[in-house]
């Protein structure tokens, strides 16, 4: 008997005229459920990135496994001619960084068993390094997804 894979969706970070600065996360947990003598379940976690060749490098994401809450909070700055915004993420210091990249796709293989209840945390950051003129209006997004391993 093979160990069932479920997980929560709304993992997407989808973002449009957001300033330089701003922090998101999104979760997804993983459970296993069958008897505890289930064989486990080889499954891939796989982040998506699609990201305007315009952002360069500005737009990063870090995917975390954690048992604690990650949260990201703030607002927007908008300043003399430079709009930036203020958000912090907290919960990362004792977060297990899994992955992390800016516009390449990346996977990670997991291992499912019975008894798992894993929360991962996508982290999405667009830093203030680029020209915001040429990003003005550009919109990003970042997709998380578990597959069962081929």
């Amino acid at each position: 008997t093979m160990a069932s894979v479920t997980y929560e969706a709304g993992s997407v970070v989808s973002a449009t005229n957001v300033f330089p600065g701003y922090k998101t996360v999104k979760s997804v947990s993983i459970k296993g459920a069958g008897e505890a003598d289930s064989q486990a379940v080889n499954a891939v976690i796989k982040v998506t990135p699609n990201i305007a060749s315009v952002f360069g490098n500005d737009v990063t994401w870090t995917l975390y496994k954690s048992t604690s809450p990650i949260e990201c909070t703030g607002s927007d700055n908008p300043t003399t001619g430079q709009y930036s915004s203020t958000y912090t993420c907290t919960g990362t210091d004792t977060a297990e960084e899994v992955l992390s990249g800016s516009t390449s796709a990346l996977t990670k293989d997991i291992v499912v068993a019975h008894n798992t209840n894993d929360t991962y945390y996508l982290v999405v950051e667009y830093a203030n390094n680029g020209d915001q003129n040429a990003q003005q209006g550009q919109a990003f997004s970042v997709m998380i997804d578990v597959d069962l391993a081929a």
